[in-house]
């Protein structure tokens, strides 16, 4: 290869929306190496890149596509806002007045008559003051030489409040760790129930999850990261209340099966292990569902007009089903568990006081539905991730493809707004996993490190309209996670569109006790802590950063600088408190009251905090070294809930009462 010009590399990304240069942790400025910017750009433009010539005709033809569709894809209309769409038209078509359709989904329609005037850069600028409805609309601007089409999305201005909800408070309710006496070796729904009725008459508002998407268990060695799902339109069967199931049929065989002695032996050594074993687990649900699911279509239950209606949200099932087995009575099995997943979570939403707020996840498995279904809009020769930062010095890969920007926005964003949809029909409170990822993901070159990555933009005022809009549609919240370096632009979004961010209070612990709630803001989820970081008992010792040490995370000659200053930060908390510094229940309970009497909009505890849990539930970019995503809380739903220590924490809680509806 001739020698390429870096100048020219770089703009070259650029116009592709590649970000050769980014503002790091630190707040100084990294560059991305020339053979990722090659790699990434030759992958995302599937163009071979030898020379400064091809360069060059890269640049070429991103102008040139932007001539020959004449209007970018998708439109972006806010609600009480004008907008400016740009047209890129011959003078021929310039010369004439043009007609502009607008159509939504009833085929109502409205035109307009246009003769364009040109701007200093030859691009034409349409004015546009309508007031339209929110919603998804056909665009068409029809020219003496040819029509031009889009996708035009009327947005809300911002996300509504759900004022029944400022003030509340929920628990952080890992699904799968989550422990009682009838339980199958995991949580399930009736864990969830548990934890509920527990809950309510202390005040909480909702219970946190995480995603509780599909998964594949068909092996022993399967993945259970709940963010590296199959699918972000189907659910995680593993979940269903079997028992319950079982009751409210009348499958004989089900309940012979269930009710057989080997059987409730082998589910009571599944019950005792410390560690969630998916493929045993799955393998014995799936024996006694596989048991309804024959009675179910037996007895033509998927006549009703229940389960037509199920079948008229999930357009996908067959192509799903499909995906997941070839005989029709494994299908079957499929259809089934959906159909029950849907039906709990339904039900859930419509009938219990406690909301369900869900995680949505920014990726998905590249061997998952998804991918194969919507292959097109995935940019599959990267992985995306995170770039290094104190602690995970070595970045993060995360295993998962991006999106492709161009051909996602081309499709019209289907899958993405079939994605917010699906969840959205099950929640009011919606949390964006890594919401950045509306404006920029971190990619890395297939085989790269986590040090390896580059920027990938996106169109985020496109994004952050359709996530709006279906919040609109669904009377929800959106909780976008804007941890970590996240550019200035982003923040100002979710300000401007009232998402809430999220505020981490470990973050805030090393600054002075008496200023500890001083920068929590209202438009917040306010939490201790996340999934992805320690839990408050090891943090405050530092403990946790023994073992990010000896897996290579962190450059063990930072070992000693940061757990100094986690001590020292714990000696003024017990020097504030008059406690002793190793008396961390009291300053955890002490750090509780101080977020409980905030004026953040949400706050969300995890249990494990209530009794000192040390050990984390997953270090991000280890799950080869670590067991993450499989340990399972210490003690049973109602010892946490009833227990002196834990309920003390959640009488604090229980003083943070939701304001009344305004």
């Amino acid at each position: 290869m001739k020698s390429i010009n870096t100048k020219l590399l770089r703009k070259a990304a650029r116009h592709w929306g590649l970000q050769p240069t980014y503002k790091n942790s630190s707040g100084g400025l990294t560059t991305a190496s020339e053979s990722t910017l090659l790699k990434v750009l030759s992958d995302l433009s599937a163009t071979p890149i030898a020379s400064d010539r091809d360069l060059q005709s890269l640049i070429e033809r991103r102008h040139r596509q932007k001539w020959q569709r004449g209007v970018e894809p998708v439109l972006v209309h806010w609600e009480n806002e004008n907008s400016r769409f740009f047209f890129y038209l011959s003078p021929e078509e310039a010369s004439t007045k043009i007609q502009i359709q607008v159509k939504d989904s009833s085929g109502k329609e409205l035109k307009y008559d246009w003769l364009p005037e040109k701007n200093s850069r030859g691009k034409y600028i349409w004015n546009f003051f309508t007031k339209l409805a929110p919603g998804y609309y056909d665009f068409q601007a029809i020219t003496n030489e040819r029509k031009l089409s889009a996708l035009l999305i009327a947005a809300p201005e911002k996300i509504q409040d759900l004022t029944e909800y400022k003030n509340s408070w929920g628990v952080f309710l890992p699904l799968y760790a989550a422990r009682s006496k009838q339980d199958w070796g995991i949580g399930s729904f009736a864990e969830l129930s548990e934890v509920s009725e527990k809950l309510k008459p202390l005040g909480a508002r909702w219970i946190g999850s995480l995603p509780l998407l599909a998964g594949n268990y068909d092996s022993p060695d399967c993945d259970p990261s709940p963010y590296s799902a199959l699918t972000r339109l189907f659910w995680n069967e593993l979940y269903l209340d079997v028992n319950t199931l079982v009751s409210e049929s009348d499958c004989t065989g089900a309940k012979q099966a269930l009710e057989d002695k080997d059987f409730q032996n082998t589910l009571a050594g599944l019950r005792g292990t410390t560690h969630v074993k998916y493929h045993e687990v799955y393998e014995q649900k799936r024996k006694i569902l596989h048991l309804l699911s024959q009675d179910f279509f037996a007895k033509a239950q998927d006549i009703t007009e229940e389960y037509r209606a199920f079948l008229a949200l999930y357009p996908d099932l067959d192509g799903y089903v499909k995906f997941r087995a070839t005989d029709l009575e494994k299908q079957n099995f499929h259809r089934y568990v959906q159909f029950q997943m849907h039906l709990f979570m339904s039900q859930w939403k419509e009938h219990n006081d406690l909301g369900l707020y869900m995680d949505f996840p920014v990726g998905v498995n590249a061997s998952g539905f998804d991918f194969a279904k919507y292959k097109d809009v995935f940019f599959a020769e990267v992985s995306m991730g995170a770039p290094p930062e104190p602690v995970f010095q070595l970045g993060q890969n995360w295993g998962f493809p991006s999106f492709h920007p161009d051909n996602l926005r081309t499709s019209g964003y289907a899958y993405l707004r079939k994605s917010f949809e699906n969840h959205l029909r099950y929640t009011r409170i919606l949390r964006l996993d890594h919401v950045m990822g509306l404006f920029r993901v971190y990619i890395i070159p297939k085989g790269g490190s986590g040090k390896d990555g580059i920027y990938l933009r996106f169109p985020p005022q496109e994004l952050f309209a359709i996530a709006c809009l279906e919040a609109h549609r669904a009377k929800a919240d959106l909780i976008g996670e804007n941890l970590g370096v996240v550019p200035e632009t982003v923040n100002a979004i979710l300000t401007k569109r009232n998402f809430k961010g999220m505020t981490v209070g470990q973050f805030n612990y090393e600054a002075p006790p008496k200023k500890f709630s001083d920068s929590i803001p209202e438009k917040t989820l306010l939490c201790l802590n996340t999934h992805d970081m320690a839990q408050f008992a090891a943090f405050i010792t530092g403990q946790d950063l023994d073992l990010v040490t000896q897996l290579g995370i962190l450059d063990k000659n930072y070992l000693a600088q940061f757990k100094k200053k986690r001590l020292t930060a714990t000696a003024d908390w017990a020097n504030f408190l008059k406690l002793k510094p190793g008396d961390g229940l009291k300053i955890f309970q002490a750090v509780l009251e101080k977020m409980a009497r905030s004026k953040a909009y949400y706050m969300i505890l995890n249990p494990e905090d209530l009794w000192g849990e040390l050990e984390a539930q997953n270090i991000p970019s280890t799950h080869m070294n670590v067991p993450n995503w499989t340990r399972k809380f210490k003690l049973l739903t109602d010892d946490w809930t009833h227990n002196p220590e834990s309920r003390l924490a959640l009488d604090i809680l229980s003083q943070r009462r939701p304001y009344p509806s305004a």
